[in-house]
């Protein structure tokens, strides 16, 4: 598997934990979705649009709608509902965007603990 993904791994294991008050999981044969399409769904939570999360990710609204669409493909469950002037989420893509959201907050509280960590910046000698 690798390093990184056995450090994703690991990292996923905790923060389901977490998300299950500490009791650690059985592990599942669950396969992760495309970061991508988690990336264009949160995006589109955010923003209730399309068009604004595309702009937000500087891509296409099909490259997002398709994202959305796969990903509800994928899930078997609706995660979005379209109103005339926004979208709303289902029941199941506000729970999904909650844990997006916790999940992205988990790599970034991983990311600055690194930061505060690295002793100093090495110097580019060019």
């Amino acid at each position: 598997m690798g390093v990184v993904g056995e450090e994703r791994e690991a990292l996923f294991e905790r923060y389901l934990e977490r998300l299950a008050g500490g009791v650690a999981r059985p592990r599942s044969r669950f396969e992760f979705p495309d970061f991508a399409a988690l990336r264009a769904f949160e995006a589109t939570a955010r923003e209730r649009s399309f068009a604004a999360a595309a702009r937000k990710l500087s891509c296409s609204e099909a490259e997002i709608r398709r994202h959305v669409a796969g990903l509800e493909t994928r899930l078997s469950v609706a995660l979005t509902r379209k109103h005339t002037i926004e979208i709303e989420l289902t029941a199941e893509g506000k729970r999904l965007a909650q844990g997006i959201r916790a999940g992205l907050a988990e790599i970034a509280d991983a990311l600055e603990a690194l930061e505060t960590l690295r002793p100093l910046r090495l110097r580019s000698w060019g």
